[in-house]
């Protein structure tokens, strides 16, 4: 951009401002200029999204691998909690529903022992039918007596009773047996949860701004871990209440980064906070970089020239050449009355009373 250094108020396009004098150098000529009206700001730069990886569980810290400044891809891992009794509890519940399958197996003794119990009252209740058929014959031609027939007959019934109650049984051990599996299962999860709260991983492309714990330390659950910021820089400005007015989307701005001492970089307004800001005591705009620089701190200082009007072939004169407020002492005409238009600390704009042919004193010298 054109700007030469970053103030408040109006500034010109040319790199100095350079006054034509005569020989004695009493005098100046008036100067048309192209003037930029600018209102200056400070502030920082912050990523787009910026967010917090947050201790979820208390330990010492095992592992760190987040630096300051590298950028990360999702689920990178960033940082380890010491997990010992997580992990126990977790070879625990593994163990636990390696055996709840075990015993879902065909083979398992608990079930076995139910088949072969089943088998067995199959077995009984067979012969007992094949009985009771023969008793149903014999005792039409009263071979058998009424007495041993009804027993029989009770007999079978009971038998058919037992094998409903072991099928019955079965089907229980076989739902519980289902349900431990599933227990077992929830509480693997439930144990993988609870460890992977021990890992402290990136969430999506992006960059670490600032850590907050060493190795060995021991971390709260709910501390900050690490910063993270990922998304397009953006530079959040403050600007003064009396100036806010000024300020619309789309104004370019030049701006000093900290780290780049001897450039300033273009950009434009693309948010302006409607409320107040307390804590700041300004208002808050935000501009995006037009030509953005090699490399990017989060939290690097910056200062900005935004600029909100501009005025091409304005007739300026050195402030010091002005007396009593409005008058200016020519070599031609004397002492004139001038009408001022912007007011710089180091040069005026003149609306009427002097043309770009008038010599006028430097610093009030007169004839």
């Amino acid at each position: 951009m054109e700007y030469k250094s970053l103030k408040t108020g109006w500034t010109m396009v040319l790199l100095a401002l350079v006054f034509l004098s005569c020989s004695n150098e009493k005098y100046v000529r008036p100067q048309k200029q192209n003037i930029k009206e600018v209102v200056f700001a400070s502030g920082h730069i912050e990523t787009e999204d910026q967010y917090l990886i947050i201790a979820a569980a208390d330990g010492y810290i095992e592992k760190v691998l987040a630096e300051v400044g590298m950028v990360v891809s999702d689920g990178t891992l960033l940082g380890e909690i010491e997990k010992d009794a997580p992990r126990a509890q977790l070879n625990d519940a593994l163990a636990s529903y390696q055996d709840a399958k075990a015993d879902m197996d065909p083979d398992s003794p608990k079930i076995q022992e139910m088949v072969v119990q089943i088998a067995v009252a199959q077995k009984e209740l067979a012969q007992n039918e094949e009985l009771l058929n023969s008793y149903d014959k014999l005792v039409q031609t009263k071979a058998v007596s009424k007495v041993d027939y009804e027993n029989q007959l009770l007999k079978t019934e009971n038998s058919r009773k037992d094998l409903t109650i072991l099928k019955d049984s079965k089907e229980n051990l076989m739902r519980s047996l289902n349900l431990s599996v599933q227990n077992a299962n929830n509480l693997v999860q439930v144990r993988r949860d609870d460890i992977s709260k021990y890992s402290l991983k990136a969430t999506g492309r992006s960059q670490v701004l600032k850590t907050y714990h060493k190795e060995g330390e021991y971390i709260r659950r709910g501390e900050t871990f690490v910063e993270m910021g990922k998304g397009t820089p953006i530079v959040k400005l403050f600007v003064e209440e009396g100036d806010i007015n000024s300020i619309a989307l789309g104004q370019k701005v030049a701006l000093s980064v900290n780290t780049y001492e001897d450039r300033l970089f273009e950009g434009e307004i693309t948010q302006i906070q409607p409320a107040f800001d307390e804590e700041e005591q300004s208002f808050i705009v935000e501009a995006r970089f037009i030509e953005t620089p090699e490399r990017l701190f989060s939290g690097t200082q910056v200062q900005a020239n935004i600029m909100v009007a501009q005025k091409e072939n304005a007739l300026v004169i050195p402030a010091k050449s002005l007396i009593s407020g409005n008058k200016v002492m020519t070599k031609a005409k004397g002492l004139v009355d001038i009408e001022l238009g912007v007011q710089h600390y180091e040069w005026l704009e003149v609306l009427s009373g002097l043309s770009e042919d008038d010599l006028i004193a430097v610093e009030g010298v007169k004839n």
